[in-house]
């Protein structure tokens, strides 16, 4: 995207600093795709802050995924960054409010055609026991429409 290259070229410049990469994080489809982006900023001389890692906790709870929030902040504090307020409120969020933050994540990468993203993100809800009943109507949808698309080019979806 326009975004990933003008990234690429503040990294290349040594430019990037970590507004730039908050935002950039804030794009990405999921935590492994922010951990990438993390290793290249840094490479870039990007020295990542606590918004940084707000942003990843974020997503890393959104995915359901506890053992790498603790990960991530043991990281932080071995760096010696402190939580601020925005953080402690990003881990304190209650299930039903990230239950809501899921389902409006799958809504929202299938609404922009990231198929594999969300397919990515419920099956890893689901193999972690969390996908609710929301998730699965949402997944549920998207696999009868593309039946019905399927049909009407008069071919057949395998389950």
């Amino acid at each position: 995207s326009a975004a990933d290259a003008l990234f690429d070229g503040l990294l290349a410049t040594r430019q990037a600093n970590t507004y730039h990469l908050s935002v950039m994080l804030k794009a990405c489809s999921g935590s492994d795709v922010q951990r990438a982006l993390l290793r290249r900023a840094e490479e870039g001389g990007v020295v990542p802050d606590v918004s940084t890692y707000t942003v990843m906790l974020g997503q890393l709870r959104i995915e359901g995924r506890g053992q790498e929030v603790a990960d991530l902040r043991a990281e932080m504090q071995r760096r010696g960054i402190e939580p601020n307020e925005r953080t402690q409120a990003v881990l304190a969020r209650p299930e039903e409010v990230l239950s809501r933050q899921r389902t409006a994540k799958l809504v929202r990468l299938l609404t922009v055609g990231d198929k594999s993203a969300a397919d990515a993100l419920f099956g890893g809800l689901a193999s972690r026991g969390i996908a609710d009943h929301y998730q699965r109507r949402v997944m549920r949808g998207r696999k009868r429409a593309l039946r019905r698309q399927a049909a009407s080019h008069g071919e057949r979806i395998r389950e």
